[in-house]
């Protein structure tokens, strides 16, 4: 495999053999499949241990670096997801007898708060409601 700068790339057959996987036993859409290459390519830019040599350490450290780049949370679960699934993988179809991401403790997602309409917003009105719904909301809202 090349890229655009036509500079060799190793193939990791592992990692392949993962992606026809989940592209033709798990019917994964082309987003998922390009997500989950990014996460695996990622973390073995970072780290370039055998897989089946990974420890929860490697990515601890993985993890470390990509929240130290102020990456969004959801993006770190998303990477970790793909590395998980992967290794739910190899302990399936390759026998590998410890899964070192389980022992991972991820960030918890961010919470959002809730948008509150302000008494104003809900005294002027919605122009979509009607008249009956509305009248109701109003008074559900100020009670």
């Amino acid at each position: 495999m090349t890229r655009d700068t036509g500079a060799q790339v190793d193939r990791d057959p592992l990692m392949e053999e993962f992606l026809r996987y989940l592209a033709d036993e798990r019917n994964a859409s082309p987003r998922t499949l390009k997500a989950y290459r990014h996460a695996l390519t990622s973390f073995r830019a970072e780290n370039k241990t055998s897989w089946k040599k990974c420890t929860a350490d490697d990515f601890r450290n993985y993890l470390f670096a990509v929240m130290k780049r102020e990456q969004a949370r959801s993006y770190v679960r998303l990477q970790f997801s793909a590395l998980r699934t992967f290794y739910q993988f190899l302990a399936a179809r390759k026998r590998l007898r410890h899964n070192p991401v389980r022992e991972v403790q991820l960030p918890k997602m961010e919470k959002k708060l809730p948008l509150v309409l302000t008494r104003q917003q809900v005294d002027h009105g919605c122009p979509c409601a009607t008249s009956v719904s509305w009248n109701c909301f109003t008074a559900a809202a100020c009670a």
